[in-house]
């Protein structure tokens, strides 16, 4: 079988999406399980202080880690953080097919669905960039600065390995009401750190995509095409 490598810029996420990968296994045994290398590499500097005060591009930074990785004779690879993606030109662009675009594959569930208006529950900066809207032919409906707090005052919490309260799970429910409202068909669960929303949306019978599970199943079509 394959051996796969995984890139993580975040604990918490990275452990998440690797219970969400594993899961997607009928394995009866351990080794029937593909081998995986995975770095969590915490000296990755912060996409969103990039953004926000112009410290260092991280993208050099992944791009080193991932040849680290395929260095290894891994298959492929994937970058588990949304956010970092938006830099995927810098990155990524050149690896062709030795590593998952987390956004590309999500935008073409969105169209495989049909889906005419969606939003994003995520990072502030993928509401900012729009970043979704340029891997789909969807509407993009973006959260209000308020909405986009309660997000992310969620994925700090979970970075930081604490629950998030109930306060939070019922205005993220309000927001996605209000989207609702206004014709939204379909949200993305859009932070690696969020997969927990997943539980609101199958609760509701709401139409969802939740980005680690998309990025999972791709991962693992790519084992099976193999």
């Amino acid at each position: 079988m394959k051996t796969l490598g995984i890139l993580g810029v975040a604990p918490w996420a990275t452990f998440e999406f690797l219970e969400i990968f594993y899961k997607q296994f009928n394995a009866k045994k351990d080794w029937e399980y593909p081998r995986v290398l995975v770095d969590v590499n915490t000296e990755i500097p912060s996409r969103g202080r990039y953004f926000d005060l112009g410290e260092d591009n991280p993208s050099l930074y992944i791009r080193n880690a991932l040849d680290d990785l395929l260095n290894q004779n891994v298959h492929c690879c994937a970058v588990i953080c949304n956010t970092a993606h938006i830099l995927f030109d810098q990155w990524g662009a050149e690896l062709d097919d030795q590593v998952i675009n987390f956004l590309h594959e999500v935008g073409k569930q969105i169209d495989k669905i049909n889906s005419r208006r969606f939003s994003v529950i995520g990072s502030s900066y993928l509401n900012t960039f729009q970043t979704y809207q340029k891997y789909t032919s969807s509407i993009y409906v973006p959260l209000t600065q308020v909405e986009q707090n309660v997000a992310s005052e969620m994925i700090n919490a979970v970075k930081t390995g604490k629950s998030v309260d109930n306060v939070s799970i019922s205005k993220t429910k309000k927001i996605i009401q209000r989207l609702r409202n206004e014709n939204v068909d379909l949200f993305i669960i859009g932070c690696t750190e969020l997969s927990f929303l997943s539980q609101i949306f199958d609760d509701a019978g709401i139409r969802y995509l939740d980005s680690n599970m998309v990025l999972a199943q791709s991962l693992y079509a790519t084992l099976e095409q193999g």
